[in-house]
C-alpha cells in the first residue's frame, strides 16, 4: 500500500511539479488542496499519512493555522519553500513541521523527506506519548501520596498501613487505587 500525501498549496507555484514527483515515487497523492480552504473539515475524511507543504514564501498567519491544524490533528508534516528566514523556521517548527526544506526539488530529495519526516514524526509522537504516560503516572502517584498522608495524620496510619487500607478499599470497589485516592482526599480522609 502507497503512502497517502496530502499536497498543501501555500501559494507555491511548484506544487504541479511537485505532485507529478510524488506521483512518480509511488505515493497517493490527495490534493493539492489550498491553504484558503477549511482543512478542519477537509482533513480528517482524507486521512493522510503525511502532510507535504508547497510554500515558495510562508507567511507567519498561514504556519499559525497550520499549527491550531496540527495540534487538533496530528500528522507528519514537510514544507517545501524557496524562502529562507530563521523566524519562519522556528515558527514551523512549533506548527509542527518536521522538515523545512529549502530549495532544490528532486525526486530523491523529496522522497527521502517524506520518508525521514515520517519516522522523525513516528519517533517524536512516540516519546510524546510516553511522556504523556510518565506525567499520569507521576500524578497518579502523588495523588495516593496525599492520600497516604492523609489517612497517616488523620488515623495514625503508617505509610505501610495506609497503603494497604488504600488497596484494601480499591479491591472493594473494584476501582484503580488513584480513584478510591481521589475520594478519601476529598472526603477529608473518611473512608467509611
Amino acid at each position: 500500500m502507497s503512502l497517502r500525501v496530502l499536497l498543501l498549496d501555500i501559494g507555491s507555484e511548484r506544487s504541479r511539479e511537485l505532485e507529478r514527483m510524488l506521483q512518480e515515487l509511488g505515493f497517493t497523492v490527495l490534493g493539492p488542496a489550498r491553504a484558503d480552504q477549511d482543512l478542519f473539515d477537509y482533513l480528517p475524511p482524507l486521512s493522510p499519512d503525511v502532510v507535504v507543504i508547497a510554500a515558495d514564501s510562508p507567511q507567519r498567519d498561514s504556519l499559525e493555522h497550520l499549527g491550531g491544524l496540527f495540534s487538533r490533528y496530528r500528522r507528519p508534516m514537510v514544507m517545501l519553500t524557496q524562502h529562507c528566514d530563521p523566524e519562519l523556521t522556528r515558527t514551523a517548527a512549533g506548527a509542527g513541521v518536521c522538515a523545512y526544506v529549502v530549495e532544490g526539488l528532486c525526486p530523491s530529495l523529496v522522497g527521502s523527506l517524506v520518508q525521514v519526516t515520517m519516522l522523525t514524526f513516528a519517533s517524536n509522537d512516540a516519546l510524546q506519548t510516553e511522556l504523556e504516560h510518565s506525567r499520569r503516572e507521576l500524578n497518579d502517584t502523588r495523588i495516593i501520596q496525599q492520600a497516604k498522608r492523609l489517612l497517616a495524620t488523620k488515623y495514625g496510619f503508617t505509610e505501610d498501613e495506609a497503603h494497604s487500607h488504600l488497596r484494601r478499599l480499591s479491591q472493594d470497589v473494584r476501582k484503580p487505587m488513584v480513584v478510591v485516592a481521589r475520594r478519601v482526599l476529598r472526603a477529608g480522609g473518611f473512608t467509611g
